[in-house]
């Protein structure tokens, strides 16, 4: 239900098209933010989680080189030098769903269910 509120509020599938990982953390926090105060206008929870889906959603097609690396607004405190959006972990988890060696047919079917 969350995802057909934004499709109302914003247009379908606009979330895919690029928002910075950074957007969807601030309003994951701000939605926490409103549910530990005990606010229940709107579905608070359900809102924090949507937008941290999205901002894992982003942060793998930034590093699977699928969306644009400036979509990853974020500091990286790591101190190699690198600005991955993504922890060795979750890279390992997108190598073993088959994602890394399938990077063009990806890059397709995201693009193709964009453009209906």
């Amino acid at each position: 239900r969350i995802y057909e509120t934004g499709a109302t509020k914003y247009a379908a599938r606009n979330w895919e098209k690029g928002i910075p990982i950074g957007d969807y953390l601030d309003a994951a926090e701000r939605h926490l933010t409103k549910y530990k105060m005990g606010m229940r206008d709107e579905p608070h929870l359900s809102m924090a989680f949507w937008n941290v889906a999205c901002a894992l959603w982003t942060a793998s097609m930034v590093h699977l080189g699928l969306r644009p690396a400036e979509l990853n607004d974020l500091p990286n405190h790591v101190g190699d030098g690198s600005v991955a959006p993504l922890a060795p972990y979750e890279v390992e988890s997108l190598r073993e769903f088959g994602l890394q060696s399938h990077k063009v047919e990806l890059q397709l079917k995201v693009e193709k269910e964009l453009s209906k």
